[in-house]
């Protein structure tokens, strides 16, 4: 059996896209060839790459408008684009008007025809479902872009996996009751749908999906091995991790030597960093009060606010180009971290490092607790208030003090989770 892997999203800067991409495809990998992949960056919103529809407006500002997709400026771009009949996008909200835009243009330009091609010359399609099923208007391009794909497969008489996958709603805009409807129309057609925590399970017992389908924790739980005591690396001189181009202000800042708490961003205050960067300056001056070493951790594009925060603060700062392993390394031997971030939380977690979290995109960061096993799931604001920063502080001070024995149970709850994120290999056949 020949795989066709989606969603390998190692091409993108996040350091959870890259962390469970991996992960995933080493699963793949004990059980067929994988004969092609389709990376993520690829199908991000209004991709980059040589198709014909592309929109006008520069890529750069495009994913601004796209990130504040709730502006006047938004709607009416595209409102504009549509009016004057302009190139526009070949996927859309009507999976069906999707594929037959495909299938119109896959001869005329070489990257859709070599999708088309890794459709045909596969036996199965492995989809890397990740957080992209959020029910956001407009919709995810990814999601929509996969929903497309699913069809096409299903009309080649391809087996199709869904897997590694999360289900919610948006905070901002509820549910896209069309997104959604079309959501379960075209997931029936998958052989498997597997999502990554017990929240995510609820929603999709609601879809009454005419396929297998479970809940598998996510892939990068397999990672557990990289942090057991036999293979644990002890990192003390943090500029053994400045990546390329090594830009001088990293050197000699950031001493792992001592115990440390790490604090990242999150998911949703990527969407208002003007409104985030105070407010983590508070955090991180507000923690400064436990006499050990603070890091800030720029996990993904969106959290480059840190930077200004980390200024601000005088603290240093991991940068989000690090080497994902030696970035993991970090969090996992950290104290405490602090984030609104889901699978830095999971690289935490596997050397048994607490977190506290902030809130997210989704309901990702409050699931994750219960994936986890903590006895009292609490999720701050992406944005903490002075009380909730005091409230953190308090908690963190009470995560100290647990030690090792908070560690070690958590250690033992990650060690059954990767054994049943292996699981996944036992439903793709």
């Amino acid at each position: 059996m020949k795989l066709l892997y989606i969603g390998d999203n190692r091409n993108r800067s996040n350091w959870g896209c890259r962390a469970t991409s991996i992960a995933l495809r080493r699963l793949l990998d004990r059980i067929a060839p994988v004969s092609g992949v389709i990376y993520g960056k690829e199908v991000a919103a209004y991709s980059c790459t040589p198709t014909p529809i592309n929109s006008l407006i520069p890529l750069k500002l495009f994913m601004f408008s796209y990130r504040n997709r709730n502006t006047r400026f938004f709607r009416d771009y595209v409102e504009f684009e549509k009016n004057f009949h302009l190139k526009m996008d070949y996927v859309t909200e009507n999976v069906n008007e999707s594929v037959r835009n495909f299938l119109k243009y896959k001869n005329f330009y070489p990257h859709l025809s070599e999708i088309y091609e890794f459709i045909e010359s596969c036996d199965a399609l492995v989809f890397n479902g990740e957080g992209d099923i959020i029910f956001t208007t407009p919709p995810r391009r990814n999601h929509i872009f996969y929903l497309m794909i699913i069809e096409i497969a299903h009309q080649l008489g391809k087996k199709i996996f869904y897997v590694n996958s999360m289900i919610s709603p948006c905070p901002s805009t509820g549910i896209n009751k069309k997104n959604y409807d079309q959501t379960i129309t075209t997931l029936s057609k998958c052989s498997f749908v597997s999502v990554r925590d017990l929240e995510s399970l609820s929603l999709l017992n609601k879809f009454n999906l005419n396929t297998k389908y479970g809940y598998i924790p996510d892939a990068l739980f397999t990672w557990f091995h990289y942090f057991d005591e036999s293979s644990k690396l002890n990192l003390k001189n943090g500029d053994f991790l400045i990546p390329f181009p090594e830009k001088e202000s990293y050197f000699g800042k950031l001493n792992l030597s001592k115990p440390y708490i790490c604090v990242g961003g999150s998911s949703l205050a990527a969407w208002d960093k003007e409104k985030a960067i105070p407010r983590y300056i508070e955090l991180v001056n507000t923690l400064k009060n436990i006499g050990i070493n603070t890091v800030l951790v720029q996990s993904c594009d969106g959290d480059v606010f840190l930077q200004k925060v980390a200024l601000s603060t005088n603290v240093p700062i991991v940068p989000v180009e690090t080497p994902i392993l030696l970035a993991a390394t970090v969090l996992a031997n950290a104290q405490v971290f602090i984030s609104g971030r889901y699978h830095p939380s999971i690289m935490a977690s596997l050397g048994g490092t607490p977190c506290i979290f902030l809130g997210s995109n989704s309901h990702k960061t409050r699931s994750l607790q219960d994936v986890l096993e903590y006895e009292n799931v609490v999720e701050f604001s992406a944005y903490p208030s002075l009380q909730e920063c005091q409230e953190i502080l308090k908690m963190a001070q009470e995560m100290l003090e647990e030690g090792e024995e908070r560690r070690n149970k958590i250690l033992t709850v990650v060690k059954k989770l990767a054994l049943e994120a292996e699981s996944v290999a036992t439903f793709i056949k």
